[in-house]
């Protein structure tokens, strides 16, 4: 994440004026007030960027930022003033231009809610299934995920007809002898997207040691420790080699994912 900008913050003095950079954050956290007997804080330029800043601070807090008050000096006292200024600059030290990235926290996937299903469409019928083992993790940095990873275990397919069911594990289907598992990795999350969709995902699909770029449109939200993403996509079997069926089974599958997260 990009370094937070710095607000300019001005300390007025008889015969000119100086100017002070210190990060938002410091306002944000009411570091700059300090009252002392003839001096006034004087915030500069920007308190609607500090207010962001505060808004968007992870639950753990931000680092300790710490930083000098600007004082207004009246005429007569600039001396005193500048001096008691600068032993209290080296009491409490002036804050640096940058502020820390947000913290990342990785949250696993919990068990209850999250699912991943599919439905395979020939001309004449079809059939609905899922697969019943899998696990992941989302990288959230504050409310927004940046990361999404999932692992499958391929060997818990199912599907609604038993005969079905153990055919789609064989060499036919998922050979889930040699491929026991598929991965997803995100490679990029941005807000927007199709539809109602809050955010569109893309990735790296791997099954049966084939790798396709896939795009999700997902619904996202983070609500009270509760992270919630619902997806619906489609993916084309025969492009990670899965050509059993071809003329009567379509090649296009659609998935659907709904995974569950606290924090």
């Amino acid at each position: 994440m990009p370094e937070a900008s710095c607000v300019a913050f001005r300390a007025r003095e008889k015969g000119g004026s100086t100017t002070w950079r210190v990060p938002p954050l410091a306002l944000a956290h009411k570091l700059l007030v300090v009252r002392h007997s003839g001096l006034g804080v004087w915030p500069g330029e920007d308190r609607t960027k500090a207010s962001r800043c505060m808004s968007a601070a992870p639950k753990s807090g931000w680092p300790s930022v710490v930083a000098m008050p600007h004082l207004e000096v009246s005429h007569g006292k600039d001396s005193i003033m500048r001096g008691l200024a600068r032993v209290m600059a080296i009491a409490i030290g002036v804050a640096t231009c940058s502020v820390s990235a947000m913290a990342e926290e990785k949250i696993p996937f919990s068990n209850d809610g999250s699912k991943i299903e599919w439905t395979g469409t020939k001309d004449d019928g079809k059939h609905v299934g899922g697969f019943g083992k899998f696990d992941g993790h989302v990288v959230m940095a504050g409310n927004e995920p940046k990361l999404l990873h999932v692992d499958i275990d391929t060997s818990s397919i199912y599907s609604d007809n038993d005969k079905l069911t153990s055919h789609l594990k064989s060499p036919d289907f998922f050979h889930v002898g040699k491929h026991p598992k598929a991965t997803f990795t995100s490679t990029s999350i941005t807000k927007g997207g199709e539809g109602k969709a809050t955010h569109t995902i893309n990735g790296k699909l791997t099954m049966l040691g084939k790798t396709q770029e896939v795009q999700l449109p997902a619904m996202v939200t983070d609500t009270e420790g509760q992270f919630a993403l619902q997806s619906q996509f489609t993916i084309n079997r025969s492009k990670h080699g899965i050509d059993y069926g071809q003329g009567k089974i379509h090649e296009a599958v659609p998935m659907s994912i709904n995974v569950r997260a606290k924090h």
